[in-house]
């Protein structure tokens, strides 16, 4: 019989909302507390994993589902490491489960709940849904940006800093929520607020199953690249422009872990919206030797941006193949993006 059941959250919210982000923040501050991490990444590359990995805080290993989402493909997987994790670690009951952005929680929801020998292990699930404020505008009217939304218990509201009037588009933003899901719209925190893990595993009613039987993943797909060497600031500063100006709007999410000489990039993207994170080399895995890059996007506009990318910055010297993985990639003159 097991005596400490697990309580289970689930953060979701769409494809670059800030989930990781909202993990690394509670493991920052959180020091004491111990947590079992689950990340699900819908491409080959599992960039958002090797980020939490790196978290001076944690404790443990983080565990990946990559290549698929936790909602369909991958959810005898899931429920395979819930029991896995119990028998493992008995002492850790508390278990984050970092969704794609592409994912809908409640089909993970009805997994846990169908399967009698992982319900039994299973004390309680929350979802927390995190919004992303910058772009919500424009994510409000996908159907799965509605799902997420529709089966949270409380909502975070992360960019907040980024908006021009942030009173009133909180306002509004809040609205919104409250006409698609009352209950959670009650459990609002924004990324300027204090927070604790407590706040994220609590529930706003018993979980009630929903078939959801018209959802389906949407023509948003992914394309994932590996290289070994380094790139340049030229090199990363030129492939970002190129996104922005010659390909603006087409980028729904874009992550990589970039090598320098003395430092990891990490950069991340939503729509045409760019940040960095430099990581020294001292603080990375040893297992980390290769560039790592990850674009989502609608599937016109990623054959496009693909064959952008590989005509002008995945090039050998004079030659319009491919670069082998074991030379630095070389990033062409300005000239050749106008």
């Amino acid at each position: 019989m097991i005596n400490n059941k697990l309580e289970l959250c689930l953060i979701t919210g769409f494809l670059g909302a800030g989930k990781t982000t909202l993990l690394r923040r509670l493991l920052t501050s959180e020091t004491n507390q111990p947590f079992a991490l689950f990340v699900n990444d819908f491409g080959e590359v599992a960039i958002d994993s090797k980020l939490l990995q790196q978290t001076p805080s944690l404790t443990g290993k983080v565990l990946e589902f990559s290549n698929g989402c936790v909602c369909c493909a991958l959810s005898g997987e899931l429920l395979e490491a819930l029991k896995t994790h119990v028998l493992q670690y008995p002492g850790i009951s508390k278990v984050f489960l970092e969704l794609s952005g592409i994912s809908n929680p409640a089909q993970v929801m009805k997994a846990v709940f169908s399967s009698p020998e992982v319900a039994g292990l299973v004390k309680s699930v929350s979802t927390v849904c995190v919004i992303d404020t910058k772009h919500f505008e424009i994510q409000k009217i996908d159907s799965l940006t509605l799902l997420q939304a529709g089966s949270a218990d409380s909502f975070y509201l992360s960019k907040v800093d980024l908006l021009t009037n942030e009173e009133s588009a909180h306002l509004a933003i809040t609205e919104i929520l409250n006409k698609i899901n009352p209950l959670a719209s009650q459990r609002i925190k924004t990324s300027d607020d204090a927070l604790q893990s407590s706040w994220l595993f609590e529930t706003t009613s018993a979980f009630v199953l929903k078939e959801n039987s018209f959802f389906k993943h949407s023509d948003i797909r992914q394309w994932s690249k590996k290289w070994s060497g380094e790139v340049s600031t030229q090199w990363v500063q030129k492939l970002l422009q190129s996104f922005t100006y010659e390909h603006p709007g087409k980028i729904i999410r874009m992550k990589a872990l970039l090598r320098m000489q003395s430092a990891i990039w990490a950069v991340h993207g939503v729509c045409d919206l760019y940040e960095k994170e430099i990581i020294a080399l001292k603080d990375i895995s040893p297992d980390f030797n290769e560039n790592e890059m990850v674009l989502f996007a609608h599937g016109p506009d990623l054959d496009t941006l693909v064959q952008s990318i590989e005509k002008h910055f995945l090039v050998s010297p004079n030659s319009q193949r491919l670069a082998p993985l074991d030379q630095p990639l070389v990033a062409p003159d300005k000239a050749d993006l106008l």
